[in-house]
């Protein structure tokens, strides 16, 4: 199960766990970023980002260094929940109907289901939201959303499980609280959290505490942007330390990558690739690509070409 699951999510490298060595059904944790470049952690080398609880989650990592994406954003969610390239899974933009992943498809959370899994889907989808295409009808038993999508930044009206209530505060601080929710309401079951926030998509903004270190060092929206991924550094940093509080912490495989290349901090720091998101040079299809399982996996960077 372990080795199907890796496949699907698109690491086709030997990393499979022998089955004595394993417990049989650990639990699944995967991020994904919006419009994030590859250099927008200082791990990364970002001579403004100061990312503490990502660089450790990355030197903790199994970390796939050429490792590539579509240009844009549904194809790579739609091969990433189907282990299929988008020109057989029917998603090839980001615009209607070619958004729509194909409903004859097999999806990571209908295949995660069939082995006791609890699935829970938070923030966004991008892969068709009506009817068959809902992430409801994907396999997903929990689901967590906003109105207004990456307009929605402040206060925004969440969906959860299909009924609406007014949220308080940040998308992305909610989207955390939600999934330590879904988890917390998990109990023993094995669960799979599908995490896709919405950060550091435009439209731009974060608590003026994540974008006032970077105000007069680059221009307004650029320190909008940083500060969306600083926001995005500590959201992750509480759901690494919630999973410790709990004992969840080696039980669960984590995993953090982005859905393309660079938008909005492409002119600050590119970590020297050329192009950007919508562009097939490494600027717009190399992203970040973390793999976590503590005490299973040992941290090691892996070279080989790598994709979704």
């Amino acid at each position: 199960m372990i080795q199907r699951t890796l496949t699907l999510l698109g690491l086709g490298i030997a990393l499979a766990i022998p089955a004595h060595a394993a417990p049989a059904k650990p639990n699944i944790l995967f991020i994904l970023t919006d419009d994030q470049g590859y250099g927008d952690w200082s791990t990364n080398g970002h001579p403004l980002l100061k990312t503490p609880h990502v660089d450790k989650l990355a030197a903790e990592s199994v970390r796939l260094e050429n490792f590539y994406v579509s240009p844009s954003c549904s194809p790579t969610r739609a091969a990433l929940m189907t282990g299929m390239h988008e020109f057989r899974n029917g998603v090839t933009h980001t615009q209607s109907p070619r958004e729509k992943l194909w409903n004859g498809a097999t999806v990571l959370p209908q295949l995660l289901a069939t082995a006791g899994y609890r699935n829970g889907f938070i923030g966004k989808w991008h892969l068709g939201n009506a009817g068959e295409y809902n992430p409801a009808n994907r396999g997903f038993d929990w689901g967590s959303t906003n109105q207004g999508g990456p307009r929605g930044l402040f206060n925004p009206t969440m969906i959860r499980n299909g009924e609406p209530s007014q949220g308080s505060g940040y998308r992305e601080d909610i989207f955390f609280d939600d999934a330590m929710q879904f988890i917390s309401e998990t109990k023993d079951q094995p669960w799979f959290l599908y995490l896709s926030t919405y950060s550091p998509h435009t439209d731009l903004g974060a608590p003026e505490e994540f974008v006032a270190p970077f105000r007069g060092k680059v221009t307004d929206n650029q320190a909008k942007f940083l500060g969306m991924v600083a926001n995005l550094d500590y959201n992750i940093g509480r759901l690494m330390a919630f999973l410790k509080e709990k004992g969840l912490d080696e039980n669960t495989i984590v995993i953090l990558m982005s859905d393309n290349g660079q938008t909005w901090g492409l002119d600050v720091y590119n970590a020297n690739m050329r192009g950007c998101k919508a562009t097939v040079w490494q600027g717009g299809t190399r992203t970040f690509s973390y793999w976590r399982w503590t005490g299973h996996w040992p941290a090691h960077q892996v070279d080989n070409l790598t994709a979704h």
